[in-house]
């Protein structure tokens, strides 16, 4: 499998995991991102996307035991959600 394809699949599978994440779909359907939650969500997944890229090992900008935090952390000042 070629390093494009990797990360065909790898994108596939973030985007999967973040629908179904019921905390981000609940904060995008309901709009406590304010009007361009869904936005913020894209932007989100964008931002996976580039700490992935396959471009650096580690990963750019952060390490991957730091991504659950970095996550919360995003849910709480974007959308105001608080999760422990």
């Amino acid at each position: 499998m070629s390093q494009s394809e990797i990360m065909e699949e790898f994108r596939a599978g973030v985007t999967a995991c973040l629908r179904s994440w019921t905390a981000l779909r609940a904060a995008v359907e309901r709009g406590w991102g304010g009007s361009d939650s869904q936005a913020k969500a894209d932007a989100l997944r964008d931002h996976i996307y580039e700490i992935f890229d396959g471009s650096s090992n580690p990963p750019k900008a952060i390490e991957k035991g730091n991504l659950e935090d970095n996550l919360l952390f995003y849910l709480d000042e974007q959308f105001g959600v608080y999760l422990e």
